[in-house]
């Protein structure tokens, strides 16, 4: 009798065993399920799709988010591309060749020694943690390293490639230090050196194409009534069309034309003033040097004349920003074999027109 109440007890607590364990079973699920909704609701699927276990936690999924400050100090302190020298000269003389290659070397070894001098400080002043407010003394020292440097790297932007990736490196660590110390010191560093210091690059206005109001505008009102021309390029029959113009008076009177076919050549008759052009029309290749390695020699020597290049390269926004920092004043499209038109004398004038229409309506000056 005894076994059988036992056994009726038993039967009797299996089902309800059961049932206890289904219900805590079926209670899990749904709030298993309802846990998924809300958190797909409140995450994105990419980064549950992507989360991962660390340590017994679950973490987000994706590459941890860098600070600002510490993707600036990579990209400038950390970062070190060696120098390569990538010239920008045009079939130079073993002269010319040397001379730029000695002055970029010189240039990217006090970059390396200003660099000496500034990771440790710009590395703790751009952190928010660890910045700490300059003395005037400070910020003026600093500011005075950055200018100097600054100064020596755009002396040789007219003859270096510019794609050279170094000298683009130390270019954006200058700007750079200059933000970290002063940020009134960006605008010092970011005018390039050889531009007209009161123009803003404006790509319809150094390709020299024609103003809008151009045709309410007398040709030549804007011009000077006396102006000389030197032309460099390396093209004898473009040489004699230009001869020419002057010759059967295609020229505005007052207007004298002098021709070159080596950059030396020219270099030397304008640094020792035995000529002085008011406006300087160059090849972009051209051997012995080329059209870089003019502008840059004459700026350098201070001369503050128009140049304006005259080339069968197509008008990029990208080039026109490089040369104009190098030191041009605008660049005249000349097709090849251009100078065969018919029309080619009276084209080139006009850009010459809209050059000094601009000039006059901006005020450049140098």
């Amino acid at each position: 009798m005894k076994t059988i109440v036992v056994s009726l007890i038993l039967c009797a607590a299996l089902p309800s065993a059961a049932q206890g364990n289904l219900a805590k079973k079926a209670s899990e699920g749904a709030f298993s399920k309802s846990a998924e909704q809300i958190l797909r609701q409140a995450v994105p699927n990419n980064i549950l799709r992507n989360a991962r276990v660390a340590q017994g936690k679950i973490l987000p999924g994706g590459s941890p988010t860098t600070a600002p400050y510490m993707q600036d100090i990579e990209r400038h302190i950390f970062r070190h591309v060696p120098p390569r020298g990538i010239s920008r000269l045009e079939a130079p003389t073993p002269a010319q060749a040397r001379q730029v290659s000695a002055w970029y070397t010189q240039v990217m070894n006090n970059f390396k020694q200003f660099r000496k001098e500034m990771d440790g400080f710009l590395y703790y002043q751009s952190k928010p943690s660890e910045k700490r407010v300059l003395s005037v003394s400070e910020r003026g020292m600093w500011a005075r390293k950055i200018v100097q440097m600054n100064f020596q790297l755009e002396k040789i932007r007219p003859f270096i490639f510019s794609k050279d990736e170094a000298y683009q490196a130390a270019c954006a660590y200058v700007a750079y230090a200059a933000r970290i110390v002063d940020p009134l010191l960006c605008s010092a560093v970011s005018l390039p050196l050889y531009a007209s210091p009161n123009r803003v690059y404006k790509q319809s206005e150094f390709f020299l194409h024609a103003p809008r109001a151009w045709r309410t505008v007398r040709l030549g009102k804007n011009s000077p009534q006396q102006l000389t021309i030197a032309v460099l390029n390396d093209e004898p029959e473009l040489l004699d069309n230009f001869l020419w113009l002057q010759q059967n008076g295609t020229l505005p009177k007052g207007w004298q034309v002098f021709c070159y076919a080596e950059p030396e050549k020219l270099i030397q008759d304008v640094t020792r003033q035995i000529q002085k052009p008011d406006l300087i029309l160059t090849d972009i290749i051209v051997p012995g040097g080329g059209g870089y390695y003019v502008t840059g020699m004459l700026r350098a020597a201070g001369y503050q004349g128009a140049i304006v290049g005259l080339s069968a390269f197509t008008e990029k926004d990208s080039m026109g920003r490089n040369m104009f920092a190098a030191g041009f004043d605008g660049m005249i499209y000349s097709a090849l074999e251009l100078e065969y038109d018919p029309q080619w004398g009276n084209k080139i004038l006009d850009k010459i027109h809209y050059y000094f229409y601009y000039r006059r309506l901006h005020g450049w000056q140098r």
